[in-house]
């Protein structure tokens, strides 16, 4: 069965939530002198290559290199040091890609989409979503090596494996046989621990693929509804993965086991979860702060205020901390275990709040660096001061 859902106005969203945002950062901004090591904090900065927001950022195992997803021209791999952009992983560029697959879709989310992008933990390849589509490409060379590309309503290859990589002609057409697979707007991409499978959420649940033969493994679709988020724990056992009900207007998590498909736990009023490195726990949000939450005992081991409705947070490579954006211009680094404030990062001073605050934000591997995804078309790379 095929779902089909409205795009949502994001637009109006966005808007009302970075007003929302700006009211909580006055007070927050008084505050921030009570919290301990709290500094005007600087970041070096690099322009992408067009004037676009960042969607999503993933750092390649070593930390010397990042992909970065853009939210209109896909994806570009950064030097970590530096910041200079190496190369771009634009597939309008490749002679493959079929551009009806885009114009079919809604024009609204094709505006905001966030390009979600994903390293393989093995360091080969770079997984992108670009609108209804997903692409692999060589981490080394940026040449494109696999494709899984969508149109609303069709389904043309019921075995669903990769689609046929096909030169493009002088008049612009592939001779594409019309294979598709229905994916309709792909907005999660995480890879398995080994590299073999990955993990692609859309509106009709999260797609398990092999990688090596492009075939469908499962789709989890307990949720029925749009899914927007997804993370592989670290041991590969397990997946969780957010979805939202349109009609109801709620947000549920979702953990299963990644073998079976097997549910294991169903949260409602969950915005956003992150397991952590150990796989033990899923930082989740809810009660306006983050609760370290044990899926096995179903139990909670602590709760860190944040007194924010919509925080996003990630976990520090060694489990010990959580990075926390929990106002348009702040991200604070927290202890996991007690909740107490560390230090923070605060966007610079005489700009607009909708033009600066960290619209998204990765940790690097050895914990030491911080990629932020600023709204001035700009990445931060931040070292925060943590003992």
């Amino acid at each position: 069965m095929i779902l089909d859902f409205a795009a949502p106005d994001l637009t109006q969203a966005r808007s009302r939530s970075l007003s929302r945002l700006r009211q909580t950062s006055i007070l927050l901004a008084a505050l921030l002198a009570l919290v301990p090591n709290t500094v005007q904090a600087e970041a070096s900065k690099q322009h992408l290559p067009a004037e676009t927001y960042v969607g999503s950022i993933s750092w390649a195992p070593g930390g010397k290199k990042l992909v970065v997803g853009y939210r209109k021209h896909v994806a570009a791999i950064m030097d970590a040091v530096s910041g200079d952009v190496l190369m771009e992983l634009d597939p309008r560029k490749e002679s493959v890609v079929d551009r009806r697959f885009t114009i079919k879709a809604d024009t609204n989310m094709l505006r905001d989409n966030w390009c979600p992008v994903s390293w393989s933990p093995d360091g080969k390849y770079v997984a992108v979503c670009h609108y209804l589509n997903v692409f692999i490409f060589d981490a080394t060379s940026g040449k494109l090596v696999k494709m899984r590309s969508s149109e609303r309503g069709k389904d043309f290859d019921p075995e669903r494996r990769w689609n046929p990589i096909l030169p493009r002609d002088a008049a612009g057409n592939t001779g594409s046989d019309g294979w598709r697979e229905v994916l309709s707007y792909v907005t999660g991409l995480v890879w398995s621990k080994d590299s073999k499978k990955l993990a692609i959420a859309d509106a009709n649940g999260v797609h398990v693929v092999d990688i090596g033969s492009g075939k469908e493994l499962y789709t989890y679709e307990p949720m029925r509804h749009k899914t927007y988020s997804v993370s592989w724990s670290s041991d590969g056992s397990k997946l969780a993965a957010i979805s939202f009900n349109f009609s109801e207007k709620f947000k549920s998590l979702h953990i299963w086991n990644a073998e079976t498909g097997k549910t294991i736990r169903e949260l409602k009023g969950i915005k956003h979860a992150v397991w952590s490195p150990d796989s033990k726990y899923l930082a989740i949000d809810r009660h306006h702060g983050i609760e370290i939450y044990d899926p096995v005992s179903d139990k909670v081991r602590n709760t860190i205020e944040t007194g924010d409705d919509f925080p996003v947070f990630y976990w520090s490579p060694d489990g010990k901390r959580l990075a926390v954006s929990d106002s348009a211009d702040i991200v604070v680094i927290v202890d996991a275990s007690s909740g107490k404030r560390v230090t923070s990062y605060r966007a610079e001073k005489g700009k607009e709040f909708e033009d600066v605050f960290p619209a998204v934000f990765s940790w690097s591997p050895d914990g030491r660096s911080i990629a932020l995804g600023l709204e001035d078309y700009t990445v931060g790379f931040w070292k925060p001061s943590v003992k």
